[in-house]
């Protein structure tokens, strides 16, 4: 749990003509994580897609092609694989298809443009029965200018109704909420009504495809209306043809996309290999658990004449990809882990420390048996709404929990000290023993930070030596050894000289300035600074806890007034602790969350990880 799974570097080599055979294996396999060959000699060079490759791609993107033709909400029970026995019959299987599903919706678009035209055309007819015009009167004229405008300033209606003299004809009826204005008037005064529009939010209706209509608008709107109804039918049967087609083909199309995807894979894989005319090799690495697998696999296909190298990874000079091995719970904390970065595959992995610190530091905070119990709910909620994040929610669940154990340990119940008129015993009581709380919160950061220090000085032994484990890393504790030996000499705990104490502390620093030089002893106040970092857990639990007292009060004083009042103190209640739940859950969120990347991570961790992505089928050896 405290590393990641182990691999072997694996070198493979044989002869060419075992080389799709050697691909289709080890896809099926799903075990080996690829590295990309990089021409370095002249006698290997990257190797070539197989012939079958480019037909492949293109039977692919027409079966995508097709998909893009359908509807996303026609739902398909299951994948059917057809009945074609060769790419052939799938080619000529989906030509027909897409040319049929292509002359569907070419139909379908021109009906729609049409019906979008009709749409505007009623709309526009609509507004002319409002203003009781007719078509035929909004032409050309020799001496007079006309225009249809849509404003929600009555004041443009004003300035344009006082220019009489200019206006021939003025018109203006309710509309959609606002004014619907017909003027005409004289082609010279255009400048003047162009300033006056200019001067109000307005919009000039353009109403081209009433050109050569004739006769009331409302005799026309509802000949126009019919025909609207006649293409939207039109629509309709064309849609339900297109999801008939849909429901009959989409099992087929997504199984044989899956199953092309798979073969594009396939047929692209000796680009990442190197070969010569003759021969083809491969570089990767395998987890150390399916190594045999692997070699028994590639062996039998290849009746043995094939060279297999399994090497361990030297971790002081080479990286390897990081593949998690934690049990079940744990493993929902790598989310944040891949959130913030990968642990290099020679470094402890941090993960099983998040899991046990950061719903601790949660809990800590929000501390409520009432608040751990409704976002316990709400997050099993959100797990089964939302699927995608239940590595996530997970984690807010273990949180939850913690928070419950928490507000037995402070005896809060949504910031009452009972619950049902139960009184419930105090452990600790954390807005009245603020300073025995600050204690804890200290205390829980020094055996954190130390943690951090000791994972610090194994990742550095392992890597560098001890030596430079014991500048680097040691030196750190080695300077709060002599800080604390200091203190409780001149305190009369023990019974040494206090100069002890500064001489193993100064000790400290010299070797801090050994190992990581000016920087090091620049940090050293970070020491403290990081420590006392963690009475964040006190501070942020403390305000929640006040506030749900606040809010309880409140309520309590509203509630005794009786009358109107027992409503208002309801809905304080009810909205007051939902809002001091949600402020609680991110001030926890993102405190666990800081106290492990800076004051944590910061003592011992690298990153820089990247992950193992084996080559093949997912569900495969994993």
């Amino acid at each position: 749990m405290l590393r990641t799974e182990r691999m072997y570097k694996l070198t493979v080599i044989g002869a060419k003509k075992y080389l799709e055979e050697v691909v289709d294996a080890l896809y099926d396999l799903g075990a080996v994580h690829i590295k990309e060959y990089e021409k370095s000699d002249e006698f290997f060079d990257i190797g070539k897609p197989f012939e079958k490759s480019e037909r492949i791609s293109k039977l692919l993107m027409k079966v995508r092609a097709i998909l893009s033709l359908l509807p996303k909400d026609v739902e398909v029970d299951g994948k059917r694989a057809g009945s074609f026995k060769k790419f052939d019959e799938l080619e000529a299987w989906c030509i027909e298809i897409h040319e049929k599903l292509e002359k569907l919706h070419d139909a379908l678009r021109k009906y729609t443009e049409t019906q979008e035209k009709l749409k505007t055309k009623a709309e526009h007819l609509k507004m002319l029965e409002k203003l009781n015009l007719k078509p035929e009167l909004l032409t050309e004229y020799s001496t007079i200018q006309w225009k249809i405008i849509l404003t929600k300033n009555d004041d443009l209606v004003k300035k344009l109704e006082s220019k009489a003299k200019d206006v021939c004809e003025f018109r203006v009826a309710e509309y959609d909420g606002g004014k619907l204005i017909a003027v005409f008037y004289r082609k010279d005064a255009e400048k003047k009504v162009n300033e006056i529009m200019s001067n109000y939010e307005h919009a000039v209706v353009e109403l081209k495809e009433l050109e050569g209509m004739e006769g009331s608008p409302t005799i026309l709107k509802k000949e126009v209306e019919k025909e609207l109804v006649k293409v939207e039918k039109e629509i309709e049967k064309l849609q339900e043809k297109i999801k008939e087609i849909a429901k009959r083909v989409k099992p087929i199309l997504l199984y044989w996309q899956e199953v092309l995807e798979e073969e594009a894979e396939k047929a692209e894989a000796p680009l990442k290999f190197a070969t010569s005319p003759n021969v083809f090799m491969l570089k990767g690495w395998v987890p150390k658990k399916n190594a045999e697998k692997v070699k028994k696999t590639l062996e039998k296909i290849t009746n043995k004449t094939i060279y297999l190298k399994f090497e361990e990874v030297d971790e002081k000079k080479e990286n390897a990809p990081v593949k998690f091995a934690h049990p079940k719970g744990v493993d929902n904390f790598q989310y944040f882990m891949e959130m913030y970065s990968l642990p290099r595959y020679s470094e402890i992995d941090p993960t099983l420390f998040v899991a046990l610190t950061f719903p601790v530091y949660f809990g800590f905070i929000l501390g409520d048996v009432g608040y751990g119990l409704t976002s316990l709910i709400a997050f099993l909620l959100l797990r089964q709404k939302f699927p995608n994040l239940k590595k996530l929610m997970n984690i807010f669940i273990f949180s939850a929990i913690m928070t419950i154990v928490f507000g037995f340990v402070y005896g809060e119940f949504f910031g009452l000290n009972e619950i049902a008129g139960i009184k419930m015993p105090v452990l600790i009581h954390r807005v009245h023993e603020t300073m025995d709380l600050l204690l804890i919160s200290v205390a829980i950061g020094i055996i954190h930070v130390n943690l951090g220090f000791i994972l610090g000085i194994i990742n550095e032994w392992k890597l560098h030596g001890f030596k430079k484990a014991l500048f680097e890393k040691a030196s750190w504790l080695i300077i709060e050894g002599g800080v604390v030996m200091y203190y409780l000499a001149s305190k009369s705990y023990i019974a040494i000289p206090k100069e002890t104490g500064i001489a193993v502390t100064l000790a400290g620093v010299v070797m801090l300035a050994k190992g990581e030089g000016i920087k090091g002893v620049v940090e050293l106040p970070t020491l403290l600074s990081h420590t006392l970092s963690y009475a964040r857990l006190m501070g942020a639990g403390i305000a929640s806890a006040g506030l749900a007292m606040v809010i309880d009060s409140i309520a309590g004083q509203l509630m005794a007034k009786g009358s109107v009042f027992v409503l208002f103190a309801i809905l304080l209640v009810i909205m007051g602790h939902v809002m001091n739940i949600m402020l609680g859950i991110m001030e926890g969120f993102l405190h666990s969350l800081r106290l492990n990347y800076v004051e944590f991570f910061t003592k011992f961790f690298i990153g820089g990880g990247f992950p193992y992505n084996p080559f093949g089928k997912k569900s495969k050896m994993r």
